[in-house]
């Protein structure tokens, strides 16, 4: 199913701050400070161990200088940029505790709803995370999305794909409640700016049914992908790409309910499409075939189950590579059904390649 496809760990990037200095260099210390953020920022940039350890020096020579001349803000947003390295060198506990210096400027300067705090109550969720302290992350988080759907607006881009990465980030997770949360705020807030018929609310749509489906709230996953389908097919039209989409989550929503006859029907619909559309040698047809064998698994059509798991893996390796952590659904649905069919041996090989897969966590900007 499409749902099946890995989505990128979600938080929030920790930006390099860099700001005209022109405008800040009044005095002879201020110019000072001002010329020391700009070279940090220059070394900052080159990314490499030895120059991001130059850039924090000429960090804290402009946070000096600055602090001499009372000015604040200058001082937070070099911290945030010092914060950033410690983040990216993996010092988490020296990150947290200097973002939240950073916060108190913030907030003592700017009050506590400025979009500079939010931003860094994002930063600090952000380390949180990284840190497995999901408690207090969660509370940053939502500290901070008030403050942006403040400052930008319900319905601003930014702020929506905000609560979408969350969405995922819980999604990834298996916390589904929190997810479900981002994407009906979400859902509610494009519905206030787009027409009812829009396709792209299709998209959110499928994430609240996935959640949905994911605790086994099955009854629950069906209104949204009917009406996700709905407006894909009314958009796009019944035979095109994105209603396969639909159809082929509609073949996991059956899967879940144990109608496998049906979901099996929609599968192949599917699959049709993506084949016709796309070609038969493209990712989306290997992920549906690879739906379809774990259907036949499930109905112990062993043998045509393990054919359509090979043709599924082929595909998969030829537009990914074969060692692709985007190949593990379907490795883990091939190795349960040799397991089912009295095939322990073959299915710990699947397994050993299992845990051989490259897996690559990756930070997503909102």
């Amino acid at each position: 199913m499409m749902n099946k496809k890995p989505h990128l760990q979600i938080a929030f990037v920790l930006l390099i701050i860099s700001y005209p200095t022109w405008a800040w260099a009044q005095s002879t210390t201020e110019s000072r400070a001002s010329q020391a953020f700009d070279e940090a920022v220059r070394l900052h940039g080159e990314g490499s161990r030895t120059s991001l350890q130059q850039a924090v020096t000429k960090y804290e020579e402009a946070i000096k200088l600055w602090e001499v001349a009372g000015k604040e803000l200058e001082q937070a947003r070099a911290l945030n940029n010092v914060a950033a390295i410690y983040f990216q060198n993996e010092e988490l506990d020296k990150a947290i505790t200097t973002f939240l210096r950073v916060l108190k400027i913030f907030e003592g300067t700017n009050g506590g709803d400025h979009i500079e705090v939010g931003k860094t109550l994002n930063n600090l969720a952000t380390v949180y995370s990284a840190r497995g302290d999901l408690q207090n992350a969660d509370s940053m988080y939502d500290r901070a999305l008030p403050i942006f759907e403040k400052q930008l607006g319900p319905t601003d881009k930014t702020y929506l794909k905000s609560l979408n990465d969350l969405g995922h980030y819980y999604r990834q997770q298996r916390r589904f409640e929190r997810a479900i949360r981002m994407f009906e705020k979400q859902l509610a807030n494009e519905e206030k700016h787009l027409a009812p018929d829009n396709p792209d609310l299709a998209i959110t749509l499928t994430d609240i049914a996935i959640c949905h489906l994911e605790l086994g709230s099955v009854e629950k996953a069906e209104p949204y992908y009917r009406r996700a389908l709905a407006l894909r097919e009314k958009a796009f039209g019944p035979d095109s790409i994105e209603a396969a989409a639909s159809l082929n989550n509609f073949g996991a929503f059956y899967s879940a309910k144990g109608d496998l006859v049906r979901a099996e029907e929609y599968d192949k619909r599917a699959l049709a499409i993506f084949v016709e559309k796309l070609g038969p040698e493209d990712g989306m047809v290997g992920h549906t075939l690879g739906d379809i064998g774990m259907i036949y698994s499930k109905q112990r059509k062993f043998s045509a189950a393990e054919d359509t798991f090979k043709r599924a893996l082929r595909i998969l390796e030829k537009s990914h590579g074969t060692n692709s952590s985007i190949l593990e659904p379907t490795l883990q649905n091939y190795a349960q059904m040799l397991r089912d069919a009295g095939r322990p041996g073959q299915a710990e090989k699947i397994q050993k390649r299992i845990r051989g897969l490259t897996r690559t966590e990756l930070i997503t900007q909102p």
